[in-house]
Formats: structure tokens, sequence, C-alpha cells
């Protein structure tokens, strides 16, 4: 007797096979039924495919917010250690930050994230999520400093933020993506956050320098 499939494939499974699906042929290289075979076989139901998701727009959607939401989650990382002064936060945060933001941009979860198959809307409602949470962090950062004025806290967190993501959104729906221009934007990044938060010139070249070596002191 052959053995049935389950009809209930969940549709977290979905959205894993979706993703890499899409890093290999891009979104208008896979179908619906792309999906069902690489998931389950080719006698599978669309209906399956349907009771979790609405089209293959609504399932690319689906995974671009699970790329986001995975983003967000290291980034919560990045930010959960406390730092006592603006200085060292500059310099020990924007190091960590570096690093991931390289490994994230250049990582192939984002290789397939150009606009396809998004909506204007969702692309808007994708970037304010994520500028909302990261300002959150911004600020939960600041609240532990001794030297930054905590009335300004929200103000500065919203410009990082959306700053941030302003430069990100460019990058991921451009056309060139290398590991060159990553590192560029990252450079570029973290330039806002020096300039943004009021040192002197004498002390953001120094805060640059160090940051290019990869050094949390400013004496090296």
């Amino acid at each position: 007797m052959r053995k049935r499939k389950d009809p209930n494939i969940r549709r977290e499974v979905f959205i894993r096979v979706a993703m890499e699906l899409f890093k290999e042929k891009g979104y208008e290289g896979i179908s619906v039924r792309n999906v069902l075979t690489a998931v389950a076989d080719k006698s599978a139901s669309p209906s399956v495919f349907y009771y979790y998701f609405e089209s293959k727009d609504d399932l690319y959607h689906a995974c671009i917010e699970t790329i986001a939401d995975e983003y967000i989650e290291g980034l919560k990382n990045q930010f959960s250690i406390k730092y006592r002064t603006l200085e060292e936060w500059i310099l020990y945060n924007n190091i960590f930050m570096k690093d991931y933001l390289i490994k994230y941009l250049t990582s192939n979860n984002c290789s397939y994230i150009d606009g396809s198959g998004m909506n204007y809307s969702f692309i808007l409602n994708t970037r304010d999520k994520i500028t909302q949470r990261v300002a959150e962090f911004w600020i939960e950062s600041f609240s532990h400093m001794e030297d930054f004025p905590q009335c300004e806290a929200w103000s500065m967190a919203r410009f990082l933020a959306g700053g941030i993501s302003e430069i990100m959104y460019n990058y991921l729906l451009g056309e060139e993506k290398s590991e060159e221009r990553v590192r560029q934007l990252v450079t570029n990044i973290i330039k806002l956050t020096v300039r943004a938060v009021g040192f002197s010139d004498e002390k953001r070249e120094k805060i640059m320098n160090a940051l290019e070596k990869g050094s949390v002191s400013l004496d090296d």
C-alpha cells in the first residue's frame, strides 16, 4: 500500500525550501509547482500550498519577512552589550556591527532580494518595521551611557535607524551586489554613525582610524 503524504506540511518548510529555490533560480525562475515538488513530490496538490499562501508573491513576501526577522534578531544580539560611554559604544559596537553587516549582506539569503514580486506597500512596510525595531535597539543602548543626553535619545535613534535602513534598502534593491560594495556600504554606515553623534573632527578621525584597524582603543 502506498504511503500517503502528509498534507499538513508546515508553512515554515515551504518558506525554507522556497528561499533556497529563489537563491538558485531567482523569482522569475520558479513556480508554485517547483516549490511543491521540492517540498513533497509531483503528486502534491496545489491546495496544500494555497492553504498557507495566496500566491507565489505571498510566499516571496514571507521569505523576505523571514530574512528581515533574522536580521533584526542578529542586531538584537549585537546591541546586547551595555556601554557606559558614547566613545566605548562607537568603538566596540561598530567593530561588531561591521563584521555582522558584512556577513549578513554577503550571505546568499540577500542575493535574490531585488524587488521582484514585492509591491511598493510591502517594501515600505518592511522597511518601516525594521527601522522601528532598530531604533528601539539604539534607544536601549543610549539609556546606559553616562555622557549621552537622554532627551536626544529618541530623535538620534530614529535618525540613525532611518539612515542605515535607507543605505541598506538602496543596496538590496540595486543591481550590483558584490563584497566590495558591501564593504563600502558598511563604511558609509559607520561614517554616518560617527558623524551623527557630534564628536569633534579630531575625535572622529581617531575613531575612524581605530575602526579601520579593528581596534577598540584610540591609542593604537
